[in-house]
């Protein structure tokens, strides 16, 4: 499948928190940055991360995607993908 940035003006944010000694963190910037997804990093460590992730997902993990409300712990590109067509930040060009 191929997908293309939807053309929405009123998206949710997209962060994704990190931490340096993560190697799936590489992957999963670099899979946003493959498919031109704007969005915040953010390491783990910094204060008050580690309490949102335990409160909204019950575990901390790195990396962690938030899409608007939706968070994606560990990285999984499925699941990343369905966070974002579901936020309106992709859509699937096969299906237009």
């Amino acid at each position: 499948m191929s997908y293309s940035v939807a053309a929405k003006d009123e998206r949710p944010q997209v962060t994704l928190y990190t931490s340096s000694f993560c190697g799936k963190c590489r992957f999963a910037r670099e899979f946003l940055n493959r498919l031109g997804i704007p969005f915040e990093e953010v390491p783990v460590y910094t204060p008050g991360v580690v309490e949102e992730l335990l409160s909204r997902t019950g575990m901390m993990a790195a990396p962690t995607l938030r899409v608007g409300q939706d968070y994606v712990t560990g990285y999984d590109p499925g699941r990343f993908t369905l966070a974002l067509i579901k936020n309106g930040w992709i859509e699937d060009k096969e299906d237009n």
